[in-house]
């Protein structure tokens, strides 16, 4: 008997090792949490998964999201959460002028130049855009916002409408 004994116990401890050896590389590989490929500022997150994380030339420009979308300035930004704003706006304060009585728009010092928009495409949600006298000149960017309705691009250093032909 204890023969028998000895070859059940054998042979149940080779099904199990052989088994643990076949499950380990699945477990190893999903008990480990993933890590998030970072996006250069030019990439497009339609190349890549919604938990890829995107980044911004311009850090200025980076703040401004992440307040939009209420996260804190140094939170990773997936590129599902940037897929979700719809509405940004970076407004300037206004002062009048004598000649015309137009009013035009007063950057005060706490109101930053952008001086990249490398980042905003992957906004894709985007319908409604507004940024008052940022110093923009480059526009390209904005060519893959297609669900932009409202865009205002008031008092920029644009030269190139061309990025917005399709949107």
């Amino acid at each position: 008997m204890k023969k028998g004994v000895s070859m059940n116990f054998r042979s149940r401890l080779s099904i199990l090792i052989a088994l643990t050896s076949l499950c380990f590389p699945f477990i190893a590989t999903h008990a480990q949490p993933t890590l998030s490929r970072t996006l250069s500022p030019e990439d497009h997150c339609r190349n890549f998964s919604r938990d890829a994380i995107v980044t911004f030339a311009d850090s200025d420009l980076a703040e401004v999201v992440h307040n939009a979308l209420g996260l804190d300035a140094q939170a990773p930004l997936s590129c599902g959460q940037a897929a979700e704003l719809e509405r940004l706006a970076v407004t300037a304060t206004s002062e009048r002028v004598v000649y015309g009585g137009t009013l035009r728009p007063a950057r005060a010092p706490s109101e930053p130049a952008f001086e990249s928009l490398d980042g905003i495409q992957n906004l894709t949600g985007l319908t409604t855009l507004t940024m008052f006298n940022r110093l923009i000149t480059d526009i390209g960017p904005l060519r893959h916002l297609t669900n932009l309705t409202d865009l205002v691009l008031h008092t920029n250093w644009i030269s190139d409408i061309e990025p917005l032909r399709k949107v």
